[in-house]
């Protein structure tokens, strides 16, 4: 197995977490100093994190669909009291 076939499988496991450029007074050459963190697929390292994600998006979406849903409610008991209202 060659080098560049063992960096491109374990580049997918790396994330960057910074990249800071680094002036060099001797030679002349500016660098950029790079550090990375080693991840897992579709995981944080703290699952505690993931979970209370997960949590967040769930309460999102519950309070998403109960405005909705009392919204249109709301629409349809104005929309009733229009029509009770108006003289025939």
């Amino acid at each position: 197995m060659n080098s560049r076939a063992v960096a491109a499988s374990d580049s997918a496991k790396v994330t960057l977490v910074e990249m800071r450029p680094e002036h060099s007074t001797g030679n002349g050459r500016d660098a950029y100093v790079v550090t990375g963190s080693e991840t897992t697929a579709a995981m944080t390292g703290d699952w505690w994190v993931q979970a209370l994600v997960y949590l967040m998006v769930l309460a999102t979406v519950v309070s998403g669909a109960d405005y909705f849903l009392n919204f249109r409610r709301r629409l349809e008991q104005a929309s009733r009291s229009r029509e009770r209202a108006q003289p025939t």
